[in-house]
């Protein structure tokens, strides 16, 4: 890991004749940064935004200008009024291409319910894990309280957002019985009943009875499975299905959860697959769902398997706190590079494979397929994984079963023997309907079965390792690592465990165990957020010198507040950061479309965004130099704009910065 080397405030008091401004950034533990270009020039993507954002990013480029910073900016538009997909994916494209950028809020459709906001999106797909705030006092300024300097943490990815918690299933069945009333009225809803029947990784189902008989599927999406599981897409690619009959019409979504039609049958059994008539009708069913032709979007044409396999390779963390899962995991991978396993068997494909790819469910074991006895017919669900991909791979996947680390044959796995493989195959090609000798073909595609039968082991392997822990670990990793770097005595974790007992109790009881066993010279305790909310207004200086962790949701209240008691909106950056990308905005994350225009929003929060993002750049001298410039203006000149009691504009704050860079 590499370190971002700063000259981090040694002294907790907040006074103005200290030498070294306290808002200079701190030292961030990073694991990629952006290559320079010849001249140690940077390219960063700028995204003005909405409301003030655009004069903000005008002060950011005139400071930069007159302090000659070796950053050039590639501006990016994004009309918030304009609801297609292609106008964010080219802003992600560009911050994928610079590496880093520096953002404004953008505007978010409330009234749209179906529209999701930009900025969450870009957050989730970037996958920038860890939102930081450092809420600094500044001597001059009106604020509520003084002498404050806490660092607030944030998960910035994940479900807390979500209207309903996966698994509190008193809460779950009121919340569906509402969803229902929606759906179909309050009549048939008072007489609901409502069952759970499965309760898996990454969702639990429940099925909701009307009048005694089976009317809906209420399915509720595990927590922190956004990164492993597109959920925008599964949504579109079911109700495509659903117009061929071969997924049930959704009747309505919501935050973390869909409501589809109840689709009629009993699960299989592993002795039923293997053996006709069973064996024979998924077979079929499969060809039939493979012989789909549906218009994909250019952004989902990569296969699954290799998209698969890249992304759940480089979320699995070095090391697991769990030393049994940490030794299941050596022993299983230690002998080789996991990376170049992966892309050694990838090139292994391409040389063995033909490249036929379609639309597959990818996901196809046994719990995903109903048979219905009345109509002889078997049903598939549960399409969480459907993208495009090898179509002999989700054969293949079929034949594996649930695999995991562990095992080379799930308990699942139907045991297929080579004959009822080779069974199995011939009714598939024969449903494809595919213009083949089909001796020849059932030659080949034996050996492409081979190879994907090692895909699906991998690939399955790879996700058992990470679909459960790995997004609080590394949120809790960085915390730690960031106190250590800054000599940041204790980390708080704020939590909600005594009611949201699953998510935030696994939560809290991640960071327990890192700190006791990373990180012992820390000291660690808890806080449920009630609490916290109320002792951050009443006695703000006991969180003085450390860090406050927190999920999403959390996040955003106690940075609220925390802004607000150092002076508001204005005087707050925030970084959001992952394994390969940032982006810096402003703490509180507002458009400030009222002050547009005015030249009276304060431009401190952005200006102290952008001394991030060159701090992370490691261009630590002109970091430093602006930080000192502005903290001067605020302290020494007291260029103070009107949200913080003072009377001058935006461009007499920037006036008075940039005189103290020529007046060093």
């Amino acid at each position: 890991m590499r370190l971002l080397t700063a000259i981090a405030p040694s002294s907790r008091s907040l006074t103005v004749k200290r030498g070294l401004s306290a808002i200079r950034p701190l030292t961030l533990p990073i694991i990629h940064q952006p290559h320079a270009k010849y001249g140690g020039r940077h390219t960063v993507t700028v995204l003005p935004g909405d409301g003030i954002g655009p004069e903000m990013l005008e002060h950011v480029k005139r400071i930069f200008s007159f302090a000659k910073v070796p950053v050039d900016f590639e501006t990016i538009e994004i009309d918030s009024s304009d609801l297609s997909d292609h106008v964010l994916d080219n802003a992600i494209m560009a911050i994928q291409r610079n590496g880093v950028a520096l953002k404004g809020n953008i505007e978010t459709k409330f009234d749209l319910p179906e529209f999701k906001s930009r900025n969450v999106e870009l957050r989730r797909r970037l996958d920038l894990y860890a939102n930081v705030l450092h809420c600094v006092s500044i001597p001059t300024v009106r604020a509520r309280q003084h002498d404050l300097d806490i660092v607030l943490i944030r998960e910035n990815c994940e479900g807390e957002y979500s209207g309903l918690e996966h698994e509190s299933v008193k809460g779950v069945v009121e919340s569906i019985k509402d969803i229902v009333n929606t759906v179909i009225g309050s009549c048939e809803a008072e007489t609901a009943q409502i069952h759970r029947i499965t309760n898996g990784t990454t969702n639990t189902t429940y099925i909701v009875e009307i009048f005694g008989k089976p009317t809906l599927i209420a399915r509720i999406n595990g927590p922190r499975t956004e990164l492993m599981i597109d959920r925008e897409y599964e949504k579109k690619i079911i109700m495509r299905f659903a117009k061929y009959n071969l997924a049930p019409p959704i009747l309505a979504s919501f935050k973390n959860g869909l409501v589809y039609a109840y689709t009629p049958g009993r699960s299989v059994t592993s002795s039923e697959v293997r053996n006709d008539p069973m064996r024979s009708l998924i077979a079929r069913r499969l060809a039939e769902l493979h012989s789909l032709k549906l218009k994909i979007s250019q952004r989902y044409t990569t296969p699954f398997l290799f998209s698969g396999l890249k992304d759940y390779c480089n979320l699995i963390p070095e090391t697991f706190t769990n030393p049994a899962k940490h030794a299941q995991f050596k022993s299983y991978f230690d002998k080789f590079d996991l990376k170049q396993t992966v892309e050694t068997h990838i090139a292994h494909i391409f040389d063995t494979c033909r490249e036929i790819v379609t639309v597959c469910h990818n996901d196809l074991v046994l719990p995903n397929i109903l048979f219905d006895e009345e109509i002889q017919a078997v049903h598939f669900i549960d399409f969480e994984y459907a993208k495009m991909n090898y179509q002999f791979f989700d054969v293949a996947n079929f034949f594996t079963g649930s695999v995991g680390m562990t095992t080379t044959v799930a308990a699942s796995d139907g045991g297929f023997s080579d004959e009822q493989k080779e069974a199995f195959l011939r009714d598939y090609i024969v449903g494809r309907g595919i213009d083949v000798d089909l001796e020849e073909e059932l030659e080949v595609v034996k050996k492409e079965i081979y190879v994907f039968e090692a895909s699906a082991h991998l690939l399955w392997s790879l996700w058992s390792l990470i679909i459960t822990r790995s997004s609080i670990e590394r949120i809790a990793r960085f915390a730690f690592d960031y106190a250590v770097l800054n000599n940041r005595l204790k980390v708080t974790a704020i939590h909600k465990a005594n009611i949201q007992k699953l998510g935030d109790g696994l939560f809290l009881k991640v960071c327990k165990e890192i700190a006791a066993a990373e990180y012992p010279t820390i000291e660690f305790n808890s806080m449920i957020v009630d609490n916290a909310s109320m002792q951050l207004v009443s006695n703000p200086q006991q969180f003085n010198g450390g860090i406050m962790l927190m999920p999403n949701l959390y996040g955003n209240i106690i940075s609220n507040i925390a802004c607000g008691l150092v002076g508001g909106p204005g005087l707050v950056s925030g970084m959001n950061l992952g394994k390969k990308y940032a982006v810096f905005e402003t703490g509180t994350r507002n458009t400030g479309t009222s002050l547009a225009g005015k030249n009276i929003a304060n431009p401190t929060a952005f200006i102290r965004a952008a001394i991030d993002m060159l701090r992370y750049l490691e261009h630590d001298d002109y970091a430093n130099q602006l930080s000192d410039a502005l903290w001067r203006a605020l302290t020494e000149q007291q260029q103070h704009t009107v949200d913080v009691g003072g009377t001058a504009k935006a461009t007499e704050v920037v006036d008075a910065l940039l005189y103290n860079l020529k007046h060093k």
